[in-house]
């Protein structure tokens, strides 16, 4: 916490003012990423000008682009905190899977919508795929952030075009 403290500028004593535990710091972090990702990504599921297939795409496309601006060193916030954390602290682990919980079902609406126009096969459960593209889109970011480059990401968007294939145009 020191070195947190010291990298924001603040006394020690001042920053255990807002934050009373490591814990709650971690979960403050995990709060403001989750902000984050639905301002600037998860809104690209409710673009309504778009099938709900390409919704995903986009959506998917945008937090390829956010890694790739950011040098894929960084990875996804709550991955790297359940992965730190996740067998030591019950509330950091307990609140990434409730964001990935919300990430399954921000995807799965989408996906309800495009297996509702024909572009999802009907064999398929909605919810669970969701949450089969979240696990692999997080071992992207991981594999991406390991060899610092998109090549992760392109495996990921052949994947997705296995469940959601590119209609083509009709004239």
């Amino acid at each position: 916490m020191q070195d947190v403290a010291t990298a924001a500028g603040v006394p020690k004593g001042s920053f255990y003012n807002y934050f009373a535990t490591k814990e709650g710091f971690g979960l403050a972090i995990l709060d403001a990423y989750w902000e984050e990702i639905e301002r600037d990504h998860l809104a690209r599921l409710d673009d309504r000008r778009l099938n709900p297939a390409d919704r995903v795409r986009a959506f998917f496309r945008g937090l390829s682009q956010m890694h790739a601006d950011t040098g894929f060193g960084p990875g996804c916030l709550i991955g790297n905190l359940a992965l730190e954390l996740g067998n030591t602290s019950d509330p950091v682990r307990e609140r990434a899977a409730l964001l990935l919980r919300r990430w399954d079902a921000a995807l799965a609406a989408c996906l309800e919508g495009a297996q509702a126009d024909g572009t999802l096969q009907s064999g398929l459960e909605p919810a669970a795929l969701a949450a089969v593209l979240v696990e692999a889109f997080e071992g992207a970011v991981m594999r991406a952030k390991v060899e610092r480059g998109p090549t992760a990401f392109a495996r990921f968007e052949a994947l997705l075009s296995v469940f959601l294939p590119k209609r083509p145009k009709t004239t």
